[in-house]
């Protein structure tokens, strides 16, 4: 069996199997997640698994990597990589405090790093998680998490990138580096993308996803969406090499991402 070939329900088997060879004892909760639950994997994914326990790691795991808040193990079986994150309910807790105290509405704070990389992950991947051990603990875990509230974190995260790349453009193109801007400008946009997905609800912050979030917007009824798809491709795909088409490609970028960035602040503002 491959991951591509996992539905659901034989997704959730496999992960149970991989959580069944540790101690009763130290699983409070467990889920299986990750891009393969969300339908955005593929044959080369791995299976995430995380599972929740009520102290520390036991040493009879070797993890393969240890950080201050959780511990992972990896293995492989056949053609299909498994990586189960061990985080005790004490850190969750502390994680869903720390989202609690978010400043979100002080525009003189910078949330850029107010939640580390993997506080982001786990926060997304508890949210869209399955369970496959102790279903109503883990809904428990996840209820103690505002999903709006880390949205609009990722939100005003990817606004603050969208600044720093068109500041960044703008300047190079007054000065003549073309190339640099129309780069840097092409970064704008996909973090002005980025935060208009979040404005709508999206917790999944993988770039590499993009395009995949925006079709998937599309196809659940977001018409206005496809705009911004096309859109989003043409400004990857298609950076004229001469000087004047570097310019507007710079001028119209930068245009594009202000409309962006106005759209996600306004459905922000509005609540809808």
């Amino acid at each position: 069996m491959t991951p591509d070939t996992f539905s659901r329900a034989t997704l959730s088997a496999a992960a149970l199997h991989v959580v069944e060879r540790f101690p009763a004892t130290q699983v409070h909760a467990a889920w299986v997640s990750g891009s393969l639950v969300e339908g955005l994997g593929n044959p080369s994914s791995d299976v995430d698994i995380f599972v929740a326990q009520l102290g520390e790691t036991p040493s009879s795991i070797c993890v393969t990597r240890q950080a201050q808040d959780h511990g992972i193990y990896a293995s492989v079986e056949g053609d299909v990589r498994y990586d189960v994150e061990f985080w005790s309910t004490m850190d969750i807790e502390r994680l869903a405090a720390k989202l609690d105290d978010l400043p979100i509405d002080d525009p003189n704070r910078n949330n850029l790093h107010f939640l580390s990389y993997w506080e982001t992950e786990f926060v997304h991947r508890l949210l869209v998680g399955v369970p496959i051990v102790h279903e109503s603990r883990v809904v428990a875990l996840r209820d103690r998490f505002n999903a709006s509230r880390f949205a609009r974190f990722l939100m005003d995260t990817a606004v603050r990138r969208a600044d720093d790349a068109f500041d960044d453009a703008v300047g190079m193109l007054n000065v003549g580096q073309l190339r640099a801007s129309a780069l840097r400008v092409r970064d704008a946009i996909g973090f002005s993308v980025d935060a208009l997905l979040y404005a709508h609800g999206t917790t999944n912050d993988k770039t590499k996803f993009r395009l995949h979030k925006l079709e998937r917007m599309v196809s659940n009824g977001h018409a206005q969406m496809q705009y911004v798809l096309e859109s989003l491709w043409r400004f990857e795909s298609d950076i004229p090499s001469d000087k004047d088409g570097l310019r507007r490609y710079v001028e119209d970028g930068l245009r594009y991402s202000s409309a962006l960035i106005d759209s996600a602040t306004k459905r922000t503002r509005s609540g809808s």
